[in-house]
């Protein structure tokens, strides 16, 4: 009876497991290849890192470097973070791999990554290695981390009009207004753009002066709250 119920309990816990790593999958957009539960720990693996590197060249795995792993190993004997001991257990050696791999494919330029997850030992890890503190962001954190979809302040959009109202009436100037706050990128062959019967006498077609702003996409905002970059609709006179 001990071992039929043991068995159960290795059979649930099993269950557990795999559904734990389905809806993981499923939650981070990776096709999950059967409906069938996986007979073993090895084939959950197996599908999670197929599912992964189906998303390349958008996401790579990073193979562990040997040195490191030994490092990693000593940091779990010798409880040094992100290791711990639980219940006489020493544990920590998956999470420092990790990390240090990062790290080595990062060139240590901690601005250049940022780890999706919430662990604690992860920021452990750093201030044991007396590294700055890592950018980690929890998933469901990460989209609105990465880009900036809140709408803007009221400032912001009161300094955007006053901004492209500025602009009407000004002058160009080689594609530049006079006091250069906006500079106008590459521009097609304006001579091509203009319909007119004259078209063959035109020798050539500057823009002159902005007759009105259409509009403005693609705004990028400095952290002071100053415009940046963008891209804007323009309405401008030429002259002959």
């Amino acid at each position: 009876m001990g071992d039929r119920g043991t068995r159960r309990r290795i059979v649930e816990a099993w269950r557990a497991s795999t559904n734990r790593a389905r809806k993981s999958m499923q939650a981070a957009g990776l096709r999950i290849p059967s409906d069938d539960l996986y007979y073993s720990r090895a084939e959950v693996m197996a599908a999670v890192d197929t599912s992964v590197r189906s998303l390349a060249p958008s996401v790579r795995i990073i193979a562990l470097d040997g040195d490191l792993a030994v490092e990693a190993l000593r940091d779990q004997v010798q409880i040094r973070p992100p290791a711990k001991k639980k219940s006489d257990v020493k544990t920590g050696a998956a999470d420092s791999a990790w990390i240090r791999q990062v790290l080595r494919a990062a060139d240590n330029d901690i601005d250049s990554f940022v780890i999706v997850g919430a662990d604690a030992d992860v920021y452990e890890a750093f201030k044991g290695w007396n590294r700055p503190k890592p950018h980690m962001v929890p998933l469901h954190a990460l989209q609105r981390t990465l880009f900036v979809l809140e709408a803007p302040s009221d400032e912001i959009k009161d300094a955007l009009v006053q901004f492209l109202q500025g602009l009407v009436g000004q002058r160009l100037e080689a594609g530049r207004t006079p006091d250069e706050d906006l500079i106008l990128g590459d521009v097609a062959v304006l001579t091509e753009l203009v319909d007119d019967w004259e078209d063959d006498q035109i020798r050539d077609v500057e823009l002159g002066r902005i007759r009105a702003v259409v509009g403005m996409n693609q705004v990028k905002i400095r952290r002071r709250g100053l415009v940046g970059l963008g891209q804007v609709g323009i309405g401008s006179g030429m002259s002959r």
